[in-house]
């Protein structure tokens, strides 16, 4: 048995932590397979004018709007900065190198990073002209 065995990570922790990693997984996945399936439909489309171009152009066009209106890298890039930082504080606590209030306060950071990105991906341009002008 290793030394880290000994060392019970707090469920509330490690559930977040798997969570966070698969939102950043998942949306890192959604990004790349939504990207590729379009790119490659919106070729087949411009190949000719039969039916599977059709279907494909259909195929590309569903393809670009969910990735304009979901906009899963966004949502991988907030998941995945949230997921390395309470990463890394799991493992030192795994070592023993931090406690319990430390790897809260990592959780706390992860949060702070999803809600501030939530916060910027709501403003809008005019928002920001405003903000900027005051």
């Amino acid at each position: 048995m290793s030394d880290t065995e000994d060392v019970n990570i707090p469920p509330v922790v490690s559930e977040r932590l798997a969570a966070w990693r698969k939102h950043w997984w998942w949306s890192a996945f959604m990004h790349y397979s939504m990207g590729v399936t379009g790119v490659t439909a919106s070729a087949i489309a411009a190949t000719g004018s039969d039916k599977y171009s059709q279907s494909a152009a259909v195929v590309a066009a569903v393809c670009i709007a969910f990735l304009g209106f979901v906009q899963p890298e966004r949502r991988y890039l907030k998941f995945v900065r949230a997921w390395r930082r309470l990463d890394s504080s799991v493992l030192h606590f795994q070592f023993g190198k931090i406690g319990h209030d430390e790897l809260i306060e990592a959780v706390e950071e992860g949060e702070s990073i999803l809600t501030e990105i939530e916060i910027e991906t709501r403003r809008s341009p005019d928002t920001e002209k405003q903000s900027n002008s005051d």
